[in-house]
């Protein structure tokens, strides 16, 4: 199936999941979330200018949370496998990708 707007479904995830509103999204990317098992793609954004909006999880997500870390930390836990799902891990070398080129 194919997204006809990664963006506007990237911003109602980032409010679903996080009860933020982005001023501004950019993308960095499309990875396959399995590739050669399941064709499902996962469009990475980077979202800036957060202001609090309404949650509204659904039901799966009904014990989600979100929590802010500083980036030392963030990249320990990908480091020690407290953070190991290859989506995150992916969607951090893009930013880190992006982040290199903007200087």
């Amino acid at each position: 199936m194919e997204i006809e707007n990664p963006e506007e479904l990237a911003r109602g995830e980032l409010r679903e999941e996080t009860g933020m509103d982005a001023a501004e999204m950019t993308r960095l990317g499309m990875l396959w979330i399995a590739y050669g098992f399941v064709r499902q793609r996962q469009h990475v954004y980077l979202a800036t200018g957060l202001t609090p909006a309404q949650a509204d999880p659904d039901a799966e997500e009904h014990d989600l949370t979100a929590r802010s870390v500083p980036i030392a930390e963030f990249e320990r836990m990908m480091l020690d496998g407290a953070i190991r799902d290859n989506c995150t891990l992916s969607a951090w070398g893009l930013y880190q990708l992006w982040k290199a080129r903007q200087q």
